[in-house]
């Protein structure tokens, strides 16, 4: 009987927490873009006023990014907070405005939290690949009830990224692998604690090679294949590979033409110029059309992508690539 009380109690906490965190309703994605608007505010604001708004944290987070960590070259893990979602575990001097603000403050990152926000719906399934510390798999994670998987390659920042599901009654998944263009094994450049967010396949640009990043093997999937054997047809695909861009979409064309995914890439124009354009060049060819993400989180036709990157002086943004047919 005690048995049967206890995991009636169990299961009463976890339905309360799933509500809690569940902000797919308009009142839920109302409060969690007023937030995020929150956050965004602060960010663009002077340090001043990040000092006052969490003074112990700020300070914690100098010592550790201006001290220790040039002296011991070894972060330091904390927990922080998306706000109204869950507590998550990061690695300080890395998710420092995850530390500070509870969201990815770079402006990109803003406009495709609004973006996932205001589109992401209940029965929606969602793909990160290149999850991170799951950032974004967690968010989404609020927005649908329906199955997330999140992939990651670094076999570090992996168990930081199980960790942080595990927090939760989460409908998210975990994978460690690479996605590329084929099934098999690569060489990996995984980056310092500081640098990780820009671990990749693809050998770094000189600047980054002077960071000393570790050189190791991975698993690599087609995402075609993988999708077929995991039986799982996501709405959205977020792609974020630090320059590999082009071979996870390569591994990923025989999925796209049978099925009209949307899908999120990180584009840098500057960056790697041939692969996107050959992303840009086979994703047109499959009838996708590319969007741009507004400041009100807006998807918006996109026609040449070297003019919005010079209009708007972004080094880096989130594309949105939508199927016409």
């Amino acid at each position: 009987m005690l048995k049967i009380i206890l995991f009636a109690e169990k299961k009463a906490i976890l339905k309360g927490f799933y509500e809690y965190c569940n902000m797919n309703s308009e009142k839920g994605k109302t409060q969690l873009l007023e937030s995020l608007e929150n956050a965004e505010k602060l960010a663009k604001s002077g340090k001043l006023n990040r000092f006052l708004n969490k003074p112990f944290k700020y300070l914690f987070l100098q010592l550790i990014s201006k001290l220790l960590y040039p002296i011991f070259q070894k972060g330091v893990k904390v927990t922080t907070r998306i706000p109204l979602i869950q507590t998550i575990e990061i690695i300080l001097p890395a998710g420092a405005d995850l530390y500070l603000l509870g969201f990815k403050s770079h402006d990109s990152e803003i406009r495709l939290a609004k973006f996932l926000i205001k589109n992401i719906k209940d029965e929606d399934t969602f793909l990160d690949i290149g999850a991170h510390f799951g950032y974004y798999a967690i968010l989404c994670s609020s927005l649908t009830s329906s199955i997330i998987i999140a992939v990651e390659a670094s076999e570090k920042t992996y168990g930081i990224l199980q960790k942080n599901i595990s927090f939760s009654n989460s409908n998210i998944e975990t994978a460690n692998f690479a996605a590329s263009d084929k099934n098999g094994s690569v060489k990996f450049y995984d980056f310092p604690v500081k640098y990780n967010e820009y671990n990749t396949l693809n050998k770094p640009a000189p600047e980054l090679q002077k960071l000393s990043p570790e050189m190791k093997t991975v698993q690599t999937y087609s995402l075609s294949s993988w999708l077929e054997e995991k039986s799982f047809k996501p709405n959205y695909i977020k792609i974020d590979v630090e320059g590999a861009e082009a071979k996870v979409i390569e591994g990923l064309t025989e999925f796209l033409k049978m099925n009209s995914p949307v899908l999120i890439i990180e584009y840098f124009p500057g960056k790697h110029a041939d692969f996107y354009k050959f992303i840009w060049s086979k994703l047109v060819a499959l009838n996708f059309q590319a969007f741009f993400i507004d400041n009100n989180g807006q998807a918006v036709l996109l026609k040449n992508p070297e003019l919005h990157f010079k209009d708007y002086k972004h080094s880096s943004d989130n594309l949105v690539f939508k199927k016409t047919q």
